[in-house]
């Protein structure tokens, strides 16, 4: 009898054990998807305001339009064949679209991520684009970098960090 108490409370512990190591592992999962949510809302928040702050292309075209009201205008008699000319978002969707035709598949997707330039050259800090850089841009055609305040230590640095970058870069990257 007392084998059999023995048994049936180490049964009793293990069942309470894995209830709780279950438990555990469904608070650590909420947690995790919390935070990826959050992170996710924060970042399109962040996007949002950064793209707010710019100023529209639209603004730009009226001014130009104004500008060019304003000038004296000149009669030239139109040619016999008129081509239709492009818009400026025209020719750069063509300039896009023909560059991204070219790319392989994996160039594509790899384009798609912005990364910090620690977790694409495997470096602590980074404050220098250099041949690790180089190396990591060659390996992998990312859509651009994230730089923080560590990353910065003065205007020129940044500046140079910026186009070093860019100069190792087979596409046009977002900074």
């Amino acid at each position: 009898m007392g084998n059999q108490d023995r048994d049936l409370d180490k049964r009793e512990m293990r069942r309470k054990r894995r209830l709780r190591n279950q438990i555990a592992a469904y608070v650590t999962l909420a947690v995790f998807v919390v935070l990826l949510i959050g992170g996710s809302v924060f970042a399109v928040n962040y996007i949002k305001g950064s793209l707010a702050k710019q100023k529209p292309a639209d603004d730009l075209n009226d001014t130009i339009n104004s500008m060019m009201s304003q000038e004296d205008t000149i009669s030239v008699p139109e040619p016999a064949e008129t081509i239709p000319e492009q818009t400026p978002e025209e020719k750069l969707d063509a300039i896009v679209n023909a560059a991204i035709e070219v790319m392989p598949i994996e160039d594509k997707v790899a384009g798609l991520f912005l990364v910090t330039p620690e977790s694409i050259t495997g470096v602590g800090t980074a404050i220098k684009a250099g041949d690790g850089t180089k190396e990591a841009l060659g390996k992998y055609a990312v859509g651009g970098f994230i730089y923080f305040a560590k990353n910065i230590t003065s205007a020129e640095q940044i500046t140079e960090m910026i186009n070093n970058t860019v100069s190792y870069s087979r596409y046009p990257l977002f900074l």
